[in-house]
């Protein structure tokens, strides 16, 4: 596959960068796209087609300020950074065109002030520093959404430098300022990354368009399934009537999906056949379910929602029926990866549109050495038990497990806080069975936040 590729830089770079990607003669296509300080780089963004697979930008602002305006992008953004080569190369290039010997005190250079070095420390002393880590803090130091505010200061900034007169030269990082300060008389200058630089950077830029590529075309599948106290109901007129009701709802959600993914039909509801990438768009990136939120909104019954990314389709199958199980057993959607890691879970939308977040159970489990899901779970079959009080022998029936074990969860959950014993119950001639409830410490088990 050939890939398409834009290149965001300016006026004054632009003639180097087309002349090093000629002689490099790399499979794919490249187009430019030029800015300069009184544009929108958002702007300029916008208008790139969506069939690009990577952008190039001219150092780390431009990539720095793309990103910050456009977060949800997926599209690969990779900065052509400059090195201390390329500054040695621009003095040189200084010296041999002045015709005499260079006076590293006559220019000043923006990309040495910050790491408060002198041209002359910088050409003659190993100063213990690096020009590219200087740039990479400037990517940190100076957030991408005041570049247009930036790039006028610095304008100003280097124009009353060269006005003092101390100066012969004014090297700069902004290299769209060289126009403008040549208008008004300013000899300048900006160092231009080396033929393998920009080899290099393509080079990553399309190891990671095809690694993108081939992560979102990951094959995923989403099982919806109709919440059944008893699987033998599936043969029941009223479960027909469910997956009637259902199937409309699914084609109305997924009706802006195109031909991006197939509804099959199961014994327990639905299966929506497609890839990580729909499944990341429908779930914010596994933090919300949006399709749990529209079918609750759709259906006066329930379901359970799970979804699974695989290698192959096999271990996306496996990987939704294991998020759609946990989905009904805690009453909220997960996410099971092609790291077999469970995501979730994930929040939903109310009727008035707030997101609802349910309860994480991290600091639960921490706190009584249990895992997150058997936290959780104990905690879903407390909250089914009438008076929400529960014993060992009932946790150990509802969830398969020995009693010893349920006991030991049980235990583990009242000394971390998360239970309390609020009450002893006798059957037979046997000792009385401790009765849990919840500790007043536990706090409501999910929070609304406004959306």
């Amino acid at each position: 596959m050939r890939y398409k590729i834009a290149v965001v830089t300016t006026e004054y770079m632009q003639t180097h960068i087309k002349a090093c990607l000629a002689k490099l003669d790399l499979d794919c296509d490249f187009s430019i796209y030029l800015y300069d300080p009184s544009d929108d780089l958002y702007e300029i963004y916008r208008s790139i087609p969506d069939g690009v697979a990577g952008i190039m930008t001219s150092g780390n602002r431009f990539a720095r300020a793309i990103q910050e305006n456009a977060p949800g992008d997926d599209r690969v953004i990779v900065p052509l950074a400059l090195d201390d080569a390329a500054l040695h190369r621009l003095f040189w290039y200084l010296q041999r065109k002045s015709g005499k010997l260079l006076e590293p005190g006559r220019i000043y250079c923006d990309f040495l002030e910050r790491m408060h070095i002198s041209v002359e420390e910088f050409l003659a002393e190993d100063y213990g520093g690096s020009l590219t880590r200087a740039m990479n803090m400037e990517r940190e130091e100076e957030p991408g959404e005041n570049l247009q505010l930036s790039e006028m200061m610095q304008y100003r900034k280097l124009l009353a430098v060269w006005k003092t007169g101390e100066f012969d030269t004014i090297v700069t990082r902004f290299s769209g300022l060289i126009p403008l300060l040549r208008e008004q008389g300013v000899r300048a200058y900006c160092p231009y990354p080396s033929i393998d630089n920009v080899r290099s950077t393509c080079q990553l830029l399309l190891q990671e368009a095809q690694l993108r590529q081939m992560r979102e075309n990951q094959p995923a599948e989403i099982h919806i399934n109709i919440w059944l106290t008893n699987p033998a109901y599936s043969i029941e007129p009223l479960f027909e009537s469910q997956c009637a009701l259902l199937q409309q709802a699914l084609a109305e959600f997924f009706s802006d999906a195109e031909s991006r993914y197939i509804l099959r039909r199961n014994h327990f509801g639905f299966v929506v056949l497609t890839g990580r990438k729909m499944v990341e768009a429908y779930t914010g990136h596994y933090s919300v379910c949006r399709l749990s939120s529209f079918l609750a909104r759709r259906l006066d019954f329930k379901v359970s929602v799970g979804y699974g990314i695989g290698r192959n389709t096999y271990q996306a199958r496996v990987n939704a029926i294991n998020a759609t199980r946990e989905s009904k057993v805690l009453g909220h959607s997960y996410v099971m990866d092609e790291n077999d890691k469970l995501i979730g879970p994930l929040a939903v939308r109310d009727q008035g549109g707030a997101v609802v977040r349910p309860a994480t159970f991290s600091f639960l489990a921490e706190r009584a050495g249990l895992s997150e899901g058997t936290v959780a779970r104990v905690l879903n079959v407390l909250e089914q038990m009438p008076n929400q009080r529960l014993t060992s022998g009932e946790l150990a029936q509802a969830l398969s497990v020995a009693r010893r074990t349920a006991n030991y969860f049980l235990s583990a959950m009242c000394q971390a806080g998360i239970l309390r014993v609020v009450d002893e119950r006798r059957q037979g001639r046997g000792r009385p069975e401790k009765v849990m409830g919840r500790a007043d410490m536990l706090g409501p088990v999910s929070t609304a936040e406004s959306g």
